[in-house]
């Protein structure tokens, strides 16, 4: 669940701060 966790975190994270990129997806990529 721990990874599933990270995920929605990056996502969330990446819709705040590069919504502009959005259409890139997720940026924030390990």
């Amino acid at each position: 669940m721990k990874k599933y966790a990270e995920v929605a975190d990056g996502l969330i994270i990446n819709i705040l701060v590069y919504d502009d990129n959005a259409d890139t997806g997720n940026n924030l990529v390990d």
